[in-house]
């Protein structure tokens, strides 16, 4: 159904991590207990993760369009690649549909307030069907892409490390362990297990036991319903604006 599922924990805040998460303030699959399953390519568990203040940092060098993917990652824990493809015409109904690129993971996400917002800072000047995108500056930019304005794996990666650099946000890591935009997933990942929700269903596994366990029939299409309810005010208060998309 739509509605919200109810939660026995308020959403937590970006403090919680640092207070309450089983591995201290950086994001880890949780423990041996508690794992979320190991099919989703987590990093080796002795790299580094993001700290609130470092993903702060790091959203405040950063162009408006990369906020916005930034913003999502932590709201929705989605891939970056899955990200990168959510469009504005795939809200119906009070609902965003996400098909999974890597999976049959589908999922059916509410647009609750917080959800809304993010989606409503992604609306701009540049007429684009994506949420995540710029104005191209060079006609080379957009050259074998599916539209002017999408950003590619590759771009979002760049800019990420760009932004992570200008930040020097994380002096004691070395280049090897410096987290990148993937890693924002870890940090909503663990924000929606300490307040109680399903994360194996937002994080979609492409195991058939898996699939099967949430999608009714995996060869029709079938949605698993999650609800983005994350407070990440913290992450983002008193960021300067790019109001340019680029």
């Amino acid at each position: 159904s739509g509605s919200r599922a109810a939660s026995s924990a308020a959403p937590p805040t970006p403090d919680a991590l640092s207070n309450n998460a089983p591995h201290g303030s950086h994001f880890r699959p949780p423990t041996k207990t508690h794992r979320i399953n190991s099919h989703d390519n987590y990093p080796d568990a002795a790299g580094k993760r993001h700290t609130k203040a470092g993903i702060k940092a790091i959203r405040d060098h950063a162009p408006q369009w990369l906020k916005n993917a930034i913003d999502l990652g932590l709201l929705i824990s989605q891939r970056p690649c899955d990200l990168l493809n959510l469009r504005f015409n795939d809200i119906e109904d009070g609902h965003m549909y996400i098909q999974a690129q890597k999976d049959t993971h589908s999922l059916k996400v509410e647009i609750t307030p917080e959800f809304q917002k993010v989606i409503d800072q992604c609306r701009d000047d540049v007429d684009s069907p994506f949420l995540i995108h710029r104005q191209p500056d060079r006609k080379r930019d957009h050259d074998n892409k599916e539209h002017p304005t999408k950003i590619t794996r590759e771009c979002l990666s760049r800019e990420f490390r760009k932004a992570r650099d200008a930040a020097k946000c994380y002096p004691s890591y070395s280049a090897k362990e410096m987290p990148g935009m993937h890693e924002i997933r870890f940090t909503s990942l663990e924000m929606y297990y300490l307040a109680g929700k399903d994360v194996q269903k937002i994080a979609g596994y492409s195991r058939s036991d898996i699939t099967r366990r949430y999608l009714k029939n995996p060869k029709v299409a079938g949605y698993a319903d999650f609800t983005p309810d994350l407070d990440i005010s913290e992450f983002i208060e008193d960021s300067p604006t790019d109001s340019s998309g680029k």
